[in-house]
């Protein structure tokens, strides 16, 4: 089984050490028996998008953003169309914000977004909002920890990625955190995200295998650093928590 993946902006979109989400990914596809190809691309132009089996896409400054965005839009029907056709696709930190409707950034400038999902973006410099993580998922049993650093609030998201039990949602109020649409997900769970949570980890291996081969089976395989890492980072979260 041949597993393509697009690490789009893997320069430019750089912060928090997000680049080990492909990393660590690419090791569990690879201990499944896949044969695993990474393209890192800082612009879509020569990329055909629909070439790959999984996109991803991680946080950058606000600057960054918008000049990703910027390149981004200029796929904006092929992601969309990509994204309603079930494409798995995964956007960590203030990336998703791009897949909104809209950015208002803090100086009052107001950016198109993809417009994938009618959700908008407001910017503000006055502070950020920095927060360890604890949420419950409904893509893995187990909790899903992490963290958020972001300078924005979001308003209009109808299907959020989690809710959680420490730390702050979409527009800083609620505790809806992140969306998911289809096979594409946001969040702004940092950490990284996926190396921090094995079963949302086992979640994104098992689904990107059976679009691949719908014959596919889970083989499991003892991680057994992972899991305890997740569980401490777990145990010391939910003491302060308490």
């Amino acid at each position: 089984m041949n597993i393509s993946i697009l690490h789009l902006y893997s320069n430019l979109m750089n912060l928090y050490g997000e680049y080990a989400n492909i990393r660590v990914l690419k090791k569990h596809l690879e201990d499944q028996g896949a044969a695993v190809y990474v393209t890192q691309a800082d612009s879509v132009n020569d990329i055909d998008l629909a070439d790959f089996d999984f996109i991803y896409i991680a946080s950058g400054t606000e600057n960054n953003q918008k000049k990703a965005l910027s390149d981004l839009l200029t796929k904006k029907f092929e992601l969309i169309s990509l994204a309603e056709s079930g494409k798995i696709m995964l956007f960590t930190g203030n990336s998703f914000e791009m897949l909104g409707k809209s950015i208002k950034a803090s100086d009052g400038s107001v950016y198109d977004g993809i417009g994938l999902l009618s959700f908008t973006v407001t910017e503000q410099n006055a502070k950020r909002y920095t927060t360890d993580v604890i949420a419950e998922c409904s893509l893995c049993d187990e909790k899903v920890v992490g963290f958020i650093n972001k300078a924005s609030e979001i308003s209009g998201i109808e299907n959020s990625f989690c809710t959680v039990t420490m730390g702050l949602g979409n527009d800083n109020k609620a505790k809806d955190e992140g969306f998911i649409y289809k096979n594409v997900t946001g969040t702004h769970i940092i950490g990284p995200v996926l190396v921090k949570n094995p079963q949302l980890m086992r979640y994104f291996v098992t689904l990107i295998c059976k679009c691949c081969d719908s014959s596919f089976s889970y083989k499991d395989i003892d991680y057994k650093y992972e899991k305890q890492a997740h569980s401490v980072t777990l145990k010391k979260l939910s003491e302060r928590l308490a």
